[in-house]
């Protein structure tokens, strides 16, 4: 307790002195595809051929899986890309109804022929293909427990198995109607421990993606990659708690629509919110300035009272106000700025929040320089 008492007092001091924004900031695609590229037609290729088709059933029978579980998470998967490329300013897409038939596993088959996919590019009036190549789900059960303290009034002893449990924890004595009826404060809670049992579900999807460009005859992306989110069940005994887990074919869909979103982050340019904080307290003057960014949203009126304080002799207001401007130099765009008044900041004081901010602006300059190359065109 002797240390973790000035560690929150500390925590409470820097979060009284701070305000926080969000900022909408373009993020750049993990790969750059050809700015020739403005448009895409998506296809799903998951539909297995007549070698596997029988496999397919017969391995969703010993496993357990059903056998249109993973069409649908297949079908949800670029269900999920399609309403992450709806948000980038770089592509349109739009999504044929044809399908082409694949492994029909988590296996690539050989690559379309270039005259399928120049036709299907033709017929929907795109450059590219992007083709859901593979589709596979797995999942895996596991199991914990806890002992929980449950709290009710004594009328309730009797209801939803409270009593069952109360005569897990208390073998010589069992409340019930009569002795709430006999006792003297019958409205009082009475306390039990008992044991809650947890099921968690982990649904794994395998998606395989290939981005055909058909203008150079070339795949200008390959990949393959898990994803993974898990669900819950709790209840009193290890069979409510499995029973409690969402349904399978549910958690088969969910999964594959973020693995959609994922592979839509992959390529394309997309909006996202970072958060930044700045100092508004100081002197009276970053008192004031905080108030007309933080209540008025008033920046021009902050930052002037800012610039004044930035050549404080005061150190500890200077670098404050001069890591503010450089905040607020980011939120108008202006990195290369932003950066000047990060470094005076460094330089003043307050060298560990100035030289991480530092770190975050040379990530954010790097990131414009990939998207001056990804959104050229734009």
């Amino acid at each position: 307790m002797k240390k973790v008492i000035p560690i929150l007092f500390i925590v409470l001091t820097f979060a009284g002195c701070t305000s926080t924004i969000s900022l909408q900031v373009l993020k750049p695609a993990d790969v750059t595809l050809p700015e020739e590229i403005q448009k895409f037609t998506l296809v799903n290729r998951t539909k297995p051929n007549k070698k596997n088709q029988v496999w397919n059933v017969v391995e969703g029978i010993f496993t357990g899986e059903g056998v249109f579980e993973d069409r649908e998470g297949a079908q949800n998967c670029l269900g999920g890309l399609m309403e992450t490329m709806q948000h980038t300013p770089r592509f349109t897409i739009n999504q044929a109804s044809m399908e082409f038939k694949g492994t029909g596993t988590d296996q690539f088959a050989a690559p379309l022929a270039w005259a399928e996919v120049e036709t299907m590019c033709s017929q929907n009036n795109s450059e590219a293909l992007i083709v859901l190549e593979t589709f596979d789900s797995n999942s895996k059960l596991t199991y914990d427990s806890k002992p929980v303290t449950v709290k009710f009034p004594c009328w309730d002893w009797n209801r939803n198995g409270i009593k069952d449990a109360a005569e897990d924890v208390n073998h010589d004595k069992v409340w019930d109607s009569r002795d709430c009826a006999a006792a003297k404060h019958p409205a009082e809670e009475q306390t039990v421990t008992t044991t809650e049992f947890y099921t968690h579900a982990q649904m794994e999807v395998k998606s395989g993606w290939r981005v055909y460009f058909p203008k150079e005859k070339r795949i200008v992306d390959e990949y393959r990659f898990s994803d993974y989110m898990t669900f819950d069940g709790k209840g009193a005994t290890p069979e409510q708690a499995t029973a409690a887990l969402p349904n399978k074919r549910d958690c088969i869909k969910k999964t594959g629509f973020h693995a959609g979103n994922s592979y839509g982050f992959r390529i394309s340019p997309q909006w996202i919110y970072v958060s930044r904080y700045f100092y508004t307290r100081g002197s009276a003057s970053m008192k004031v300035a905080g108030k007309r960014a933080r209540q008025l949203n008033d920046w021009k009126c902050s930052m002037d009272i800012w610039k004044r304080e930035a050549l404080s002799t005061n150190r500890k207001t200077a670098w404050k106000a001069n890591y503010n401007m450089a905040v607020a130099s980011e939120r108008e765009g202006n990195l290369d700025m932003a950066m000047v008044w990060a470094k005076k900041a460094y330089e003043i004081g307050g060298k560990s929040a100035a030289a991480s901010y530092i770190n975050i602006l040379n990530s954010r300059i790097m990131d414009n320089n990939r998207l001056n190359e990804q959104m050229k065109g734009k």
